[in-house]
């Protein structure tokens, strides 16, 4: 029959593996809360960025077609005035060619 010296020692060493057990499942819950949290914060980043380059390239196309549509206009008066040896206005072929920009 074992002493209850024994015993007890068991029983506390049986205790001490459980409450080692329960906070090591508490560090994991802890460590995966921080990571959760670490992972929210780098996706809000990565949003934000990606919305601030979208509006980059957004605002950077609108102004490659005013450029081009700048280049069209001068190409046009540049034609027209050689076809009829007049020059055009701007405002003119402006007027002209924004109905044809909107098709």
């Amino acid at each position: 029959m074992p002493s209850a010296a024994g015993v007890i020692h068991v029983i506390g060493r049986d205790h001490a593996d459980r409450n080692d057990m329960v906070r090591r499942r508490d560090n994991r819950v802890g460590r995966h809360a921080e990571v959760e949290t670490e992972r929210a914060r780098h996706e809000a980043l990565v949003s934000r960025k990606l919305a601030e380059a979208e509006q980059r390239i957004a605002q950077s196309k609108t102004m490659a077609v005013a450029g081009v549509n700048e280049i069209a206009a001068d190409i046009a008066g540049a034609i027209v005035a050689r076809l009829i040896a007049t020059d055009v206005s701007k405002d003119e072929l402006q007027r002209v060619l924004m109905p044809s920009a909107a098709e």
